[in-house]
């Protein structure tokens, strides 16, 4: 068994209390996600290998240790294990800890930093009906300066699934034939969040 916590899970991510991270928006978690590539993966690989296994299902009934499962089994993969299929190979269990989560209401009272990991799973998944709960949790969620960018990047996602039924950025990845229609969207939107991931794989994206 790791001996991991969840506590250093969370601490690691968003930083220890005190610290100057703390509370705030990380570059790690949007822009320079590769920069702690293999530092998640030298410190949380075999605690990631344990939730994937349900070793760690205990921690489902905690906000805290919730939301610490989240991380462990949506974020870290997709930065030890990028560019390979591994990287959404536990999206599914972090789907369904978060919707423990929500019908727990472990996500009240929670800053606004920390809903948005709660929410990514549904972003993550290519299942349209997760993809709508994506859209209204962060219609709903607090007033903040980072909201609307929040709403706005959730449609996005939602679109895509909406038209292809499925992310066409992951079909080489994930050894899937892209069709011609789904090339030419990749191609006609150089700009687009999904490009911009064939360059440094999504993480909180």
């Amino acid at each position: 068994m790791n001996n991991h916590g969840s506590s250093e899970v969370i601490d690691y991510w968003f930083g220890a209390p005190g610290s100057p991270e703390h509370g705030k928006r990380r570059d790690v978690w949007f822009k320079d996600g590769r920069s702690i590539d293999a530092e998640v993966r030298d410190r949380f690989l075999p605690l990631h290998e344990e939730a994937a296994s349900g070793g760690l299902d205990r921690w489902r009934e905690d906000p805290r240790s919730c939301l610490a499962l989240i991380l462990v089994l949506d974020q870290f993969p997709r930065h030890m294990f990028r560019d390979g299929p591994l990287a959404f190979a536990t999206d599914l269990r972090a789907l369904e800890t978060a919707k423990h989560a929500l019908d727990a209401e472990f996500h009240r009272d929670r800053p606004f930093v920390e809903l948005n990991f709660f929410y990514l799973p549904f972003s993550h998944t290519e299942d349209l009906a997760a993809q709508r709960r994506s859209v209204e949790l962060r219609r709903a969620l607090p007033e903040h300066e980072e909201k609307a960018k929040s709403i706005e990047r959730a449609i996005e996602h939602m679109e895509v699934v909406a038209r292809f039924g499925r992310f066409p950025h992951r079909n080489e990845i994930l050894g899937r034939e892209s069709t011609p229609e789904e090339v030419n969207f990749l191609d006609e939107n150089p700009d687009a969040w999904f490009v911009k991931y064939l360059k440094r794989t999504e993480t909180g994206s």
